[in-house]
Order: structure tokens, then sequence, then C-alpha cells
């Protein structure tokens, strides 16, 4: 259980997720992020990584195309060799 895990006492944690019923929200330390922030932060890394991801296939595409055409090329004005 998760009480047992971090040494927090049950009560305390259904005190917790009372109040935060009540208030819609958890007080946070000074500093941290709320959850909607933390939302926020992690939209606009995964839209930075996903752009970056489609530039890295694009990429990728283009030198198979590129080994692809060398290889007849090779084959073209060489035929006695074998490619695989």
């Amino acid at each position: 259980m998760v009480s047992r895990k971090h040494g927090i006492s049950k009560s305390t944690i259904f005190t917790w997720i009372k109040e935060s019923k009540n208030k819609n929200e958890i007080k946070l330390k000074p500093g941290r992020k709320t959850l909607v922030e933390g939302k926020k932060e992690l939209e606009g890394e995964i839209t930075e990584v996903t752009k970056e991801n489609d530039h890295l296939k694009k990429l990728l595409g283009e030198k198979d195309l590129e080994i692809a055409i060398l290889k007849d090329l090779i084959k073209k004005s060489n035929p006695q060799l074998k490619i695989k």
C-alpha cells in the first residue's frame, strides 16, 4: 500500500484526498509545479520530440534511398559484383 511504502498514515492520506476534493487542488510547497503546469510542459516536450522524430525518419528514408541508388549504380557499372 502507498501509505506503508512512504511511511504515511492511512488517515493522513484520506484527509488529503478529502481536502483535495473540497478545494479541487492540493497545496504544494513553494517552487513546486502544479499538475497543470507540468502537463503543459510535458505536452510541449512531446511536440518537440515528435517533430524531431519525424525529421529523423525523413533523413533515414533519404539515406535508405541513397544507398539503394548507389547499389544500383555499382551493379550497372560492375555487373560482375554481387551486392546483397
